[in-house]
């Protein structure tokens, strides 16, 4: 061959090289967020949830071409097994940063606990970090990276009082006087019931009992017959996962306590679960009344039917809520710092202020966070059961069905 035929070829793979290099460049890189939920142990079932709306999340947004600041480049979801103890959340998130060292922020867990033991691992990470739980710990550790979109119990118990009291007149039609308090033994969920005692007794109502139970009850009979003997006129239940509030709303009916009875008010996850229509009948929990911050609402747009659409669930609970809320707040996080540089993403979830979009349909308002990295002014919902669904019935602005009395 000659010189001239030799140059030819060398330009030749030259250019196929520098094409080559040209097209891997065009291709923006996976930008990779971690989900941490069990998928194992007592929170399974919420876990899967949360994961699913994280899922949801991501197949629109790469559908819809990706995080465009970063040139298109799509999200790809790194899920961990939290377990069902701290100390298994705490290695999953370990595991999950030493594999994929290449993760700019992540959301989880479901449980306070867990998320207080993931967060100190992503903290020295300086991983931005978003999660669910309540527990005012999560946030008052002096963190940079944490970010909490529920409700912290610190500011439950000021919104959550004047709601009770005001549920208490529209269900029996006289002013609050004698509580029951149960709760079960989580950070969260005593932290709340605890807030709810001081603040009525502050207020001259008289708690007549309270019962503290570790989580997955087996029998509620011996707790029922003690509230029935201190005979109150409205229960507060603070509680964690569905099976523990069917073995409580199951125990109270044997003695004669009902929704339809006394006013039931319930704080936490487990009590409108769909689950719980596979633990008990329907009936026997129609008129109970839930707080929550994260439920769809006449202002939620189309988002619970396609959530129904895609999972075949009769509703769409808070869990997966908060899992497609959170990769959206992460991707508008991630558009506006323009980079994949951790730190420069936290900046970005500082600076927030969400007025609209999928995040704020998800997570039921503006979407924002103090320096601490508490939501500002998260929403307060007051569920109840109609007919077999848990249906937003207070504020008046954003029910979907009026509020049902006790008779």
């Amino acid at each position: 061959m000659t010189q001239a035929g030799k140059f030819t070829l060398r330009l030749a793979a030259a250019l196929v090289a520098l094409a080559g290099a040209a097209g891997a460049l065009a291709q923006p890189k996976e930008v990779e967020i971690a989900i941490i939920e069990a998928t194992t142990g007592p929170w399974s079932v919420n876990g899967g949830r949360v994961i699913k709306g994280a899922e949801m999340a991501v197949e629109e947004i790469n559908a819809a071409g990706g995080i465009k600041s970063l040139g298109g480049a799509k999200i790809k979801l790194v899920v961990a097994d939290a377990g069902a103890r701290p100390d298994d959340a705490a290695n999953a998130a370990q595991r999950v940063i030493a594999s994929n060292p290449n993760i700019v922020g992540g959301a989880g867990a479901y449980i306070s606990s867990q998320a207080l033991a993931i967060t100190e691992i992503t903290e020295r990470a300086g991983i931005p970090w978003l999660f669910g739980g309540s527990a005012d710990q999560l946030t008052g550790r002096g963190f940079k990276h944490v970010f909490a979109t529920n409700m912290p119990a610190g500011q439950v118990t000021p919104r959550i009082v004047p709601i009770i009291e005001q549920f208490a007149k529209l269900s029996s039609g006289g002013a609050l006087k004698e509580v029951a308090i149960l709760a079960v033994n989580t950070p969260g969920t005593i932290a709340v019931a605890d807030g709810v005692e001081g603040a009525l007794k502050a207020r001259g109502v008289n708690v007549v009992a309270k019962e503290v139970f570790a989580i997955q009850l087996a029998d509620g009979t011996a707790i029922a017959q003690r509230v029935r003997r201190a005979r109150p006129s409205m229960i507060f239940f603070s509680t964690a996962i569905a099976p523990d509030t069917k073995t409580i709303l199951t125990s109270l009916a044997q003695v004669g306590i009902t929704p339809k009875n006394t006013p039931f008010f319930i704080y936490g996850g487990g009590a409108f679960d769909p689950e719980m229509l596979n633990l008990m009948p329907k009936e026997g929990l129609e008129g109970t009344a839930v707080f929550a911050n994260i439920w769809p609402t006449k202002k939620s747009g189309d988002l619970e039917a396609r959530w129904k659409q895609r999972t075949g669930q009769p509703w769409m609970t808070f869990d997966p809520a908060f899992g497609y809320g959170h990769v959206w707040v992460l991707k508008e996080a991630l558009e506006r710092a323009g980079s994949t540089d951790r730190a420069k993403v936290s900046e970005a979830m500082h600076a927030l202020k969400l007025e609209s979009g999928p995040a704020v349909a998800a997570l039921n308002g503006p979407v924002s966070f103090d320096a601490k990295g508490v939501r500002v002014n998260p929403p307060a919902l007051l569920l109840q059961w109609q007919n077999g669904v848990p249906v937003v019935a207070y504020p008046a602005d954003v029910a979907r069905a009026p509020l049902l009395k006790a008779q």
